[in-house]
C-alpha cells in the first residue's frame, strides 16, 4: 500500500490538471504558497495520532499480551497516509493543479531544456514530499510496536534454532521500510522525471519525420479540428505526435530501466552455485521462463518473502530474502518458486496494469455520464444549481470515480492472481510427484501437493510473525488462501 500512496501522490497534479473550468475555479496562478501548507499540517496531526496510538498499543501488549492495540495503530498509520494523500488531491483540485504565479514566472525564465525538469521537481516538492514526510513520521512512531513484536517472537525463534534478527532502532526500521517499499515507486518516479526532461530537450526536428508520416496516413483531420485553420491543424497534429512519441519512449524506458535501478538500490546479490540455485533453476526450466537471478534480497527486518521484480525479460528479477531460503524446507521452497513462476508464466503484472487502467477509464466514463445526467435532469426540472454542478463538476467526479475503481480493481484482481498462483504451485508439485511415481497424468491434483502449499503459507506467516487471519489488500489473508 505504501508504494501505491506515493504513486498517487506523484500523479495527483496530472490527474487533476484542468478539471475545473476557468470561470468557476479559483485563480491558481494567484494562489498563495501557504495553501500548500495544508498537507503538511494534516501530515503533522496524523503523525501525532499514530504516535499516541502506537504508544497505547505497546502498553497494552506489554501488560496483557493482546495485539489489538498494535493492529489498531497499524490501521491508523495507513489511514494517516490516505488522509494526507486526499489533502494533496483536494489542494490540486482547488488550484487546478497549476503552480503559483511566482513559480511559473521563474520556470518560464529558464532555458527550454530545463523547464520540464524544474516544473517536475517543484511538483515533487509540493505533492510528494508531504506524503513522504507523513510516511516517515508514522513509521518512526510505529517502530516501538514493531520492536515489541520482535521481542515477542524471540523465544520461539530461539526454540526453533532459527537465525535471530535483533530489533531495529526507530530510524533503522523506518529506513529499512522505505528502502524496501518506497523505492519501488520512487525509483520509477525518478526515471519518469529524468526521461521526461531528456525527451523535452530533444529538438522538434527529431520528431518531424514521424509527424509527416502521421500526416500522410491521416486522410482527414479529426472532427474536433475540422473548423481549425490548416496551419493550426498542422501545429496541433505535430504537438500531439510529439506528446504521444514522448509518452511511448518514456514508458519503454521506464520498463527497461526501473527494475535494474530498483535492484541496485536494494543491493540484491545473485545466489551462488549450490543446491538452492539448482533447485530454483530447475523449476524455472520446467516452465520455460526466464528471469535475472535467482538473487538474494537482504532484509534487516528478517522478512521471509519472494517476489518478481519487472514485467519483461531481460528487465525481470526473481528475488528471495535470506530468511525465506533459510527457514523453508525443500518441498515448500519448490512451492514458493512455482508460485512466483506463475506470476511470470501467466503474465500477471501486465494484466494487473491493464485491469487497473480499464477500471479507471470505466470510472471516468461513469463520472462523465453522471455529470451529463445531472445536467439533463437539472434542465428538465429547471433546477439551475443541479445543472451548474453537473456541468462544472463532471470531470472532478470522473477523476474521483476513476481513482476509486482503479484502486479497488488493483486489490480485487491482485488477490485473485495470488489464488491462481497458489493453484499453479499445487499443479506443479502434483506433476513432480506423479512424474516421480512414473504416473504421467497431468490433470491429477495430489493431496500431498495441496498440503505442501498450505504448509508453505503457514510457514511464511509464522516466519513473518503475523496472524493467518490478517487481511492484506493485494494478497488477501493467508487463512482464506489456505481454504481455497
Amino acid at each position: 500500500m505504501l508504494h501505491l500512496v506515493l504513486i498517487f501522490a506523484y500523479a495527483a497534479p496530472f490527474l487533476t490538471a484542468g478539471l475545473l473550468p476557468p470561470e468557476t475555479a479559483p485563480s491558481a496562478r494567484g494562489a498563495p504558497w501557504w495553501v500548500w501548507l495544508a498537507p503538511w499540517c494534516v501530515a503533522f496531526l496524523a503523525c501525532a495520532f499514530v504516535h499516541v496510538a502506537s504508544r497505547r498499543g505497546d502498553q497494552v501488549a506489554s501488560k496483557s499480551g493482546s495485539l489489538r492495540g498494535i493492529d489498531a495503530a497499524q490501521g491508523l498509520m495507513r489511514l494517516a497516509w490516505l488522509s494526507t494523500l486526499m489533502c494533496v488531491f483536494a489542494i490540486c483540485l482547488l488550484t487546478r493543479a497549476e503552480l503559483p504565479a511566482q513559480a511559473s514566472a521563474s520556470i518560464d525564465a529558464l532555458p527550454r531544456p530545463f523547464q520540464h525538469a524544474a516544473s517536475a521537481l517543484l511538483w515533487l516538492a509540493l505533492s510528494l514530499l508531504p506524503v513522504l514526510a507523513c510516511i516517515v513520521g508514522t513509521l518512526l512512531a510505529f517502530a516501538r510496536c514493531e520492536r515489541r513484536l520482535c521481542e515477542a517472537l524471540l523465544t520461539r525463534t530461539l526454540d526453533e534454532g532459527s537465525p535471530f534478527v535483533p530489533p531495529l532502532s526507530n530510524w533503522a526500521y523506518a529506513s529499512s521500510r522505505l528502502r524496501r517499499h518506497a523505492t519501488i515507486s520512487l525509483v520509477p518516479i525518478a526515471c519518469i522525471v529524468l526521461l521526461g526532461s531528456l525527451l523535452a530537450a530533444v529538438p522538434d526536428g527529431a520528431f518531424a519525420p514521424l509527424a509527416n508520416l502521421v500526416t500522410r496516413l491521416t486522410t482527414s483531420p479529426p472532427p474536433a479540428l475540422q473548423s481549425t485553420p490548416p496551419h493550426a491543424q498542422a501545429a496541433l497534429s505535430f504537438g500531439a505526435v510529439r506528446e504521444a512519441a514522448e509518452s511511448l519512449l518514456a514508458a519503454l524506458g521506464l520498463l527497461a530501466l526501473a527494475p535494474h535501478a530498483i535492484a541496485r538500490v536494494w543491493g540484491v546479490t545473485k545466489l551462488g552455485p549450490g543446491p538452492l540455485q539448482s533447485q530454483i533453476l530447475r523449476v524455472l526450466a520446467a516452465h520455460r521462463v526466464r528471469a535475472q537471478g535467482p538473487s538474494v534480497l537482504a532484509s534487516k527486518e528478517g522478512e521471509a518473502n519472494a517476489l518478481v521484480l519487472g514485467a519483461f525479460w531481460p528487465s525481470r528479477y526473481l528475488l528471495f530474502t535470506g530468511p525465506l531460503l533459510e527457514r523453508l524446507p525443500a518441498s515448500q521452497l519448490d512451492a514458493v518458486v512455482a508460485h512466483e513462476v506463475a506470476h511470470i508464466k501467466l503474465h500477471h503484472m501486465p494484466w494487473l496494469l491493464v485491469a487497473a487502467v480499464a477500471a479507471m477509464l470505466t470510472g471516468a466514463w461513469a463520472g462523465l455520464g453522471l455529470g451529463q445526467a445531472a445536467v439533463a435532469l437539472g434542465l428538465a426540472l429547471q433546477w439551475n444549481t443541479l445543472t451548474i454542478l453537473g456541468a462544472t463538476q463532471a470531470a472532478t467526479l470522473a477523476t474521483l470515480l476513476g481513482l476509486a475503481l482503479g484502486i479497488v480493481a488493483l486489490g480485487f484482481v491482485s488477490r485473485r492472481f495470488e489464488w491462481q498462483a497458489d493453484a499453479f504451485a499445487v499443479r506443479h508439485l502434483s506433476r513432480e510427484e506423479l512424474a516421480a511415481a512414473q504416473m504421467h497424468t497431468a490433470s491429477l491434483i495430489t493431496a500431498r501437493a495441496a498440503h505442501t502449499v498450505r504448509d508453505m503459507l503457514q510457514s511464511v506467516a509464522q516466519a513473518n510473525g503475523f496472524s493467518t487471519s490478517r487481511p492484506d489488500f493485494r494478497h488477501g489473508s493467508i487463512e482464506h488462501r489456505q481454504t481455497r
